[in-house]
């Protein structure tokens, strides 16, 4: 789980790479929660042809998901998410005292 993240960082809640010595064919994360990120809750590079995400949960973030296939060039790229939740759009409630709290458009899911 991640909460609150920002700053010059990125603001990522969670920021994945494959390891290939595990596996080339298939990728997967699962059971993951982000609370207003500045960048994307989660952000993958997987060079792999099934790449999979599930029980993902991103609320308040600011570039939404992003599964990404790394920097290789493929035909045969099936990307699949299911059973995951996004929100946004909404005052946040918890801001602390002073903090900056400014609304920003917001974005469910990106993709390069």
């Amino acid at each position: 789980m991640a909460h609150s993240i920002g700053g010059t960082d990125g603001g990522y809640g969670a920021y994945l790479y494959h390891n290939p010595a595990l596996s080339a064919n298939c990728f997967e994360i699962s059971h993951f929660t982000a609370y207003k990120t500045r960048g994307s809750c989660v952000t993958t590079f997987v060079n792999t042809a099934d790449h999979r995400a599930h029980d993902i949960t991103c609320i308040d973030a600011e570039l939404g998901m992003a599964l990404n296939t790394a920097a290789a060039e493929r035909d045969d790229v099936e990307i699949t998410l299911w059973d995951s939740h996004f929100y946004g759009s909404s005052r946040s409630m918890d801001c602390p005292p002073g903090g900056d709290c400014h609304c920003v458009k917001k974005t469910g899911f990106i993709n390069f």
